[in-house]
């Protein structure tokens, strides 16, 4: 069982389906230099039920796919 599937369980939530990485969605914008830059220590994951998964070392943050935060 993967690291995000037993971190969703222990809150309550399933992840539904497939997980997949999405590197792409890993920036944010800079303001110092007006530049999207990738976001270091980052992964973002979504599963097939449209859920995302921000992944750092201090955790899993899941953004449901109706807004919710986790």
């Amino acid at each position: 069982m993967s690291k995000i599937r037993e971190k969703a369980k222990a809150v309550g939530h399933e992840v539904i389906g497939k997980l997949t990485r999405h590197p792409e969605l890993e920036t944010t914008w800079d303001p110092m230099t007006g530049e999207t830059v990738r976001m270091k220590g980052q992964r973002f994951y979504m599963d097939e039920g449209g859920n995302e998964y921000w992944v750092s070392r201090r955790g899993v943050c899941i953004v449901t796919a109706d807004g919710g935060v986790i």
